[in-house]
């Protein structure tokens, strides 16, 4: 049986929790449960490690979880809250040797050219990030680190899995304002929510779904069988 094990980086919402300024009763709550960074998940799944969605938070995530090695990133949107934070994997640049291996669509590559434009010059200053973008559409694709990546020194390569990026709308998802995902190897990780009135929820429990609520971060692990 293959295990999937998920930990949750954040579950906040785009400006995390509590909010700069709000005074409101969860802003103001002492529940740890109520401190939230940007929503990011890892999955641990077929011996890789993969990070999805790299927020503002990203540096603070990783030290939290003692993370000091990831075989992708993918980015289900271009929305700062998803892709803030991918300038620190410069710190994984340098411990690993090579470029980080980033899938994204080629719409949130363009928008990472445009606010990242220091990262794509044809002259890099010492110490910019360096990422290997592999664009995807919505279909299988396979994560693996790529020998033809930029490297920075000698580093081993290692194993693939595969998933496929979903962008679930009204039509996947009855009255469902928006979702955004990654299926991988029947187990469906819907990262980004927003609504599931009626039947809509009903239909997002299939075989292979979960769902997450009101967990801790870093401490609500799910490891999920094939």
């Amino acid at each position: 049986m293959t295990k999937t094990r998920l930990t949750f980086m954040g579950s906040g919402t785009s400006q995390g929790v509590p909010v700069i300024g709000c005074n409101c009763p969860v802003c103001k709550s002492t529940d740890p449960k109520d401190k939230r960074f940007r929503s990011s998940v890892l999955v641990e799944h077929e011996g890789m490690t993969i990070l999805v969605d790299a927020g503002p938070d990203f540096r603070s995530q990783m030290l939290r979880e003692g993370i000091t090695h990831l075989d992708a990133i993918l980015l289900t949107h271009n929305h700062k809250d998803h892709t803030g934070g991918l300038d620190d994997v410069r710190a994984l640049n340098y411990t690993e040797g090579r470029a980080c291996d980033i899938y994204c669509e080629k719409y949130v590559e363009d928008s990472l050219r445009q606010e990242y434009a220091y990262a794509f010059s044809e002259h890099k200053y010492p110490g910019v990030p360096e990422w290997h973008i592999h664009n995807i559409e919505n279909k299988t694709f396979e994560v693996t680190v790529d020998d033809n990546a930029p490297r920075l020194q000698d580093s081993p390569s290692r194993r693939s899995a595969s998933s496929q990026h979903t962008n679930y709308s009204h039509k996947g998802f009855p009255r469902c304002t928006s979702g955004l995902g990654f299926p991988f190897r029947g187990h469906s990780l819907l990262h980004r929510y927003e609504l599931y009135p009626g039947r809509g929820i009903q239909q997002a429990r299939r075989p292979g779904a979960f769902h997450y609520q009101y967990g801790k971060e870093g401490h609500t692990q799910l490891a999920l069988g094939t």
